[in-house]
């Protein structure tokens, strides 16, 4: 059981330990952004998707493993951090100097409203269900 064990049994020498901090570092970093009232930019655009698709899957084939709680967990948030990552993309092409074109945005921001909704679907029946 997981939460039966103490934190020095974590591996950090793992291969998601990088994507942690850096998602962690980036985090960080649009909390200060974010304070400022500065916008984000296509490198911080391109990088979290980068950041978030590694971290995720760094740690998709250990989830099997896990009580099913978790794994549900696990599945939805992949899809809300599609979803959160597709509306920044969204927002950012409808600016003043667009990262992608809308007719690349919208699709993207329109599969992505499913797979939100599709995620809130099998995270709240599982856990609601219970």
């Amino acid at each position: 059981n997981i939460e039966e064990q103490p934190i020095s049994s974590l591996q950090w020498a793992h291969l998601q330990t990088p994507w942690a901090a850096a998602a962690t570092a980036i985090y960080a970093f649009d909390m200060v952004r974010i304070l400022a009232v500065v916008p984000p930019t296509a490198v911080e655009a391109g990088a979290i998707g980068l950041i978030y698709f590694g971290l995720y899957g760094s740690r998709y084939t250990e989830i099997p493993r896990l009580e099913p709680h978790y794994q549900v967990s696990f599945y939805a948030s992949c899809g809300w951090t599609f979803y959160a990552w597709a509306s920044l993309m969204h927002a950012m092409a409808c600016g003043p100097s667009p990262v992608v074109p809308l007719s690349i945005a919208e699709p993207l921001h329109t599969a992505a409203c499913v797979v939100y909704l599709v995620s809130c679907l099998y995270f709240y029946s599982y856990h609601w269900g219970r």
